[in-house]
């Protein structure tokens, strides 16, 4: 998994949060991360979060629509780490919101592992 720093954007703070292909689980190294956006979240109560789940182009869809498919694993990245932060800290659930684009958004355009790697993220919002 790659680094999960914040990168600022006008009013905004973003962080990208990077999954196995075909995975919605959190790993160990990125639960450690996101206590640094429950962190900054605690000392800036008016800001809200928005979590966007995205996933890569290669799908081995097994009959099944897959770009369906993909937005469902969008979303259920997104629901993930908004749990993970929920659980860390309750009364943040009413300032996060999730969306999913599934494969509509590619990071990098382009074949093979390097592309799709870079394309199975949730990207982080806070405004």
């Amino acid at each position: 998994m790659k680094n999960m720093s914040p990168m600022p954007h006008n009013n905004q703070k973003l962080w990208k949060i990077y999954f196995s292909c075909d995975k919605s689980e959190i790993t160990d190294e990125n639960k450690s991360r996101l206590l640094d956006i429950v962190e900054f979240l605690q000392i800036n109560p008016d800001r809200v979060i928005k979590i966007i789940g995205h996933t890569d182009q290669c799908c081995v869809s097994n009959g099944r629509n897959k770009k369906k498919y993909n937005f469902i694993l969008g979303k259920r990245r997104a629901d993930a780490i908004k749990e993970y932060i929920i659980n860390c800290n309750q009364s943040l659930k009413y300032r996060i919101y999730t969306e999913s684009k599934g494969e509509s958004e590619p990071e990098i355009i382009g074949t093979g592992e390097k592309a799709w790697s870079k394309n199975r993220r949730v990207v982080v919002v806070v405004s």
